[in-house]
């Protein structure tokens, strides 16, 4: 049996760095998150969210930039290079060939972490500029031999380093003076000034200082337009924006000698900043000035991004992106040259976002993308823009559009609904997540349709005792209970498409539901927002909240897409219905039964007291009983599919049975004492109840079976892997013929399927997942979507370290 594995959806948060994302020419959004590059499709009839993940960083990716000429772009779309920096200093830069993305070349720029990355592409002149928290910054470019067939290894060599000893460089800028051939090189920095430097000999010397601004500069980026000359826009933490421009002058005219100078030429020489560029033939004269002061933002301005060239033409347009929660596009008035904000779109007056990092136009400039500070995307489109290859036009309206969304923290659990409809994550971003296909614009992908639960606490497990309710437990003592709202059903009913069964369940409970919930100010509850009430609860002495008083209102929306990262904060929440109370420490772990009535619970335990089990009635909450038998931390719990038992793995090593008796109890039956030599991190039940399996960081994973002495043991002989096991799951029987599927998940990020054969109590290696599919960080769950039918995939969910959540479809066939 062979078996194929396809990448169905990724969902993931954008670090949270300023320069880690960019648009490129090709349509196509990169941005870090964790130690993956990830390209995304937002636009357009491939709109699909994350499309590929490009592993090979060992530490957290900062910047993200691509490289590629626009005189050459649209004649060999192969000629685009995609430049990332990380944590441990290391820069890559990344070539596509038949549209597969593989590292070029890898540089041990830096020995702390890369901060900026800035790139510059004219013909065969290539140089990237990067800066670094030990206070330098780095120069390299691409050798012209080595492109022509050169030792492929040592395309980019390092040219210089300018170190700043205790000061911080924080951006960077790169291009060439017009008329020459001599690069310049633009530096902000902690001082407050931008340190201009140009190259002499393959090395760059500081010409002039350029000063203004009150705060540190956190953003540069160079342009030159149709108008001539060289245009520099700065961004600084004094929530002003600054632009630059570089002339060339005659160099007679500013060669005279002090006698021939009139007393005002005199004065003035004194204050103009100067500079020259001796080249090998000639001698050019340089002034900077200040072009514009462009005061709009309320809040430090971390990216300033000038418009692509379209068609060999460069508007003077600039995009602004600050923490004011705020967008601008800046360009002159034709009339009398004065910079004006042409459009403003963001969070205005929000306050559940906390600004953006970043801001990018599209390849036409028809819409504008902002990196929010919490790992989300906020996208805006202009009305009637028309086809993405057109010529641009600055538009004078722009409309909000859903773009690609993911946690911000690790993904601690997931839980499949049921019916096999939605996913639900829950992460140390203090958020659950609901994940489902949409059907809009003539595609059906997968998009986070729904954020049933904004948190104070980190969230730590979800498990869903119905397709309108689900438990969690975050790092506090308490158990929330959730039930669907109104808003949720109509989401699922216009858009995601459900089977039958659900629908008629779906169309027989929305008249009693709620419509929506919201968070009142200074609590962690969902509060039930029934129709034609206000958005906020009435308080016990006013029967009213006013809009201050609330932390995340509720508004009913109509909705015809997936929803935009406001939307889902503010109008996808449910309404928590219940608070478990019992455990004595932070909750790890909750499971429900298959049959839906009875819920269990474990907490943070150091000793046998804390670590009973906790058995809650799922239909009236009421705490029933506790179950004993570990000393330690329980870590999984798992039902059998008939819930005739439970299985559950501990810190203590220990793995423990239990049995439900003739009145519905459950019991000790064994306790299975080092079952591993380390922590058993989860366990899962074959489909047919005969086996369950472990997976500890003893690096191996235990299949067990039921013997004829009427106890659990060992049926398989031992399997030793890779790396510590940390999360396993039994694919549905049906999957082959002649062997179980078990799915595991390892400490570093990779996923391997075994198959089990009882006959020869032999557990094989089948296939193992392709590095680009698999997680960078620990896996920390995996779950088999329900099959309601034959002809549905076998689809595997997993949650990782590393921010994502990813959805991995197999696909089987017999050998010949």
């Amino acid at each position: 049996m062979s078996v194929s594995c396809t990448e169905t959806y990724v969902s993931v948060g954008c670090t949270a760095s300023p320069g880690s994302a960019d648009w490129g020419p090709n349509n196509i959004v990169a941005f870090g998150t964790a130690r993956h590059v990830a390209l995304a499709h937002l636009l357009g009839s491939e709109r699909r969210g994350v499309f590929c993940m490009l592993p090979g960083h060992k530490a957290r990716v900062n910047c993200v930039r691509w490289m590629y000429d626009p005189k050459v772009f649209h004649k060999d779309k192969e000629q685009i290079l995609i430049v990332s920096g990380s944590s441990d200093g290391q820069l890559k830069i990344w070539k596509s060939q038949a549209s597969e993305w593989s590292v070029e070349q890898t540089l041990v720029a830096h020995t702390e972490p890369i901060t900026n990355i800035c790139c510059f592409q004219q013909g065969q002149r290539h140089i990237i500029a990067t800066t670094c928290a030990d206070g330098t910054v780095k120069v390299f470019t691409k050798d012209p031999k080595a492109q022509d067939g050169g030792d492929e290894g040592l395309l980019w060599e390092q040219i210089d380093t300018l170190s700043f000893g205790s000061g911080l460089p924080l951006a960077v800028a790169v291009n060439i003076l017009p008329g020459t051939q001599t690069y310049i090189l633009a530096i902000g920095r902690e001082d407050n000034h931008i340190h201009i430097y140009i190259q002499k000999e393959n090395k760059f010397h500081q010409c002039v200082t350029l000063a203004g601004h009150t705060d540190w500069i956190r953003s540069l980026s160079f342009v030159a337009p149709d108008t001539g000359g060289l245009l520099l826009g700065s961004g600084s933490q004094d929530a002003n924006i600054r632009i630059w421009k570089f002339s060339q002058k005659e160099v007679a005219d500013e060669e005279k000698k002090p006698e021939n100078l009139s007393f005002r030429e005199k004065a003035l020489r004194k204050t103009r900043m100067l500079f020259k560029v001796m080249e090998s033939d000639a001698k050019y004269i340089f002034e900077a000035n200040l072009e514009a002061l462009l005061v709009g933002h309320d809040n430090w301005v971390y990216s300033v991004r000038w418009h692509p060239s379209i068609n060999g033409k460069q508007p003077c347009v600039l995009l602004s992106a600050s923490m004011d929660r705020t967008l601008i596009i800046w360009k002159p008035d034709p009339t009398s040259g004065i910079w004006l904000d042409t459009v403003r779109v963001g969070d205005i007056g929000g306050n559940y976002s906390q600004g953006f990092l970043g801001g990018a136009f599209s390849p036409n400039g028809h819409a504008i993308l902002a990196q929010g500070f919490q790992g989300a995307f906020f996208l805006w489109q202009a009305d009637g823009s028309g086809s993405q290859d057109s010529e641009s036009t600055l538009p004078e309206r722009m409309e909000a559009m859903p773009a690609t969304t993911g946690h911000f923290g690790a993904v601690r659990d997931i839980a499949w609904d049921p019916s096999g409809t939605y996913l639900l994550s829950v992460s140390v971003d203090q958020t659950t997540r609901l994940h489902t296909t949409c059907n809009s614009q003539g595609t059906n992908t997968w998009h986070e349709m729904g954020r049933p639960q904004v948190h104070g606490h980190d969230m730590r497990c979800v498990s869903c005792v119905s397709s309108s309710n689900f438990v969690s437990g975050a790092n506090e003592k308490i158990i929330r209970t959730f039930e669907a709202p109104g808003s949720f059903y109509q989401i699922i009913e216009s858009l995601a498409g459900l089977p039958v069964e659900l629908l008629q369940e779906v169309l027989k409970s929305k008249p009693t539901k709620p419509v929506g919930a919201g968070i009142p100010a200074l609590s962690l509850s969902n509060k039930a927002v029934s129709e034609g009430e206000s958005a906020v609860q009435p308080s016990m002495e006013q029967n009213t909240f006013s809009s201050a008083d609330v932390l995340i209102p509720f508004s009913p929306q109509n909705f015809t897409d997936a929803p935009l990262e406001q939307q889902l904060l503010q109008n996808t929440l449910w309404p928590e219905t219940q608070k478990l109370y019992g455990h004595g420490f932070e909750v790890i772990s909750v499971s429900v039964s298959n049959d839906k009535s009875m819920i269990m619970s474990t907490c943070k335990a150091t000793s046998a007291e804390y670590a009973a089990i906790h058995v809650w009635d799922a239909k009236t909450w009421a705490p029933l009983y506790t179950l004993s038998g570990h000393k330690l931390t329980v870590m999984r719990m798992a039902f059998s599919p008939t819930d005739e038992w439970v299985v559950s793995g501990s810190r203590d090593r220990q793995i423990c049975t239990f049995r439900k008796s003739d009145e519905g109890k459950y019991e000790l039956k064994q306790c299975i004492a080092k079952a591993h030599d380390r922590i058993i991190w989860d366990v899962s039940w074959s489909a047919d109840g005969k086996y369950f399996a472990s997976a500890s960081r003893d690096k191996s994973i235990g299949v067990w079976g039921y013997t004829e002495d009427s106890q659990w043991a060992r049926v398989a002989r031992a399997v030793k892997l890779q790396d510590s096991a940390t999360a396993i799951d039994w694919a549905p029987g049906e999957m082959t013929t002649d062997a179980y599927v078990l799915a595991v998940g390892f400490d570093n990020g990779s996923i391997v399927l075994y198959g089990f054969k009882p006959e020869s109590l032999e557990v094989n290696e089948l296939h193992t997942v392709a590095l680009r599919h698999c997680p960078a960080l620990t896996i920390h769950r995996l779950l088999w979507r329900p099959r309601v039918s034959d002809t549905q995939n076998y689809q595997l969910a997993c949650c990782s370290s590393d921010m994502s959540v990813r959805i991995l479809t197999f696909a089987t066939s017999t050998d010949a």
